[in-house]
């Protein structure tokens, strides 16, 4: 004689709805998606150059380098979602911006250096602020369907 089976987790169980979320909360960009993203992430790189190119100073492109050499290492770290890699570019961007306050506080004042090392704080910031866009954008558009 057969036992009948007992579930003692309900099918619709919040345990199992809040899984079921979060998994298909991981959605995939599309080849369009990403096209965008590559294009959003060299434009930036371009400006840095074209920045580096026009003034003869190197702040921007070092803090292009900076931003996207730590993103690289902190998404190869942990996981990849739209929010981690959001919150991370913008982590990065506040620290370069710290670093860079932080080091034009300790240059000589009224060198060039001084205004070097403040330049790529705010590079590293704006370049942090603008490589959290396409995250967020695919965030939002992994909430939407």
């Amino acid at each position: 004689m057969a036992t009948p089976r007992i579930d003692l987790i309900p099918p619709e169980s919040p345990s199992t709805a809040f899984a079921e979320a979060q998994a298909a909360h991981r959605g995939r960009m599309g080849s369009i998606g990403r096209a965008a993203c590559l294009g959003w992430y060299l434009t930036i790189a371009l400006a840095a150059a074209g920045d580096t190119v026009m003034t003869g100073l190197p702040a921007a492109s070092l803090a292009a380098v900076f931003v996207f050499a730590s993103l690289a290492a902190f998404l190869w770290a942990g996981g990849l979602t739209a929010e981690r890699a959001m919150l991370r570019s913008l982590l990065v961007g506040l620290i370069g911006l710290a670093a860079g306050v932080i080091t034009c506080i300790s240059a000589p004042p009224d060198s060039g250096a001084a205004a070097e090392f403040l330049c790529f704080g705010a590079m590293a910031m704006l370049f942090g602020i603008l490589a959290a866009f396409p995250p967020a954008l695919a965030s939002v558009a992994t909430q939407v369907k």
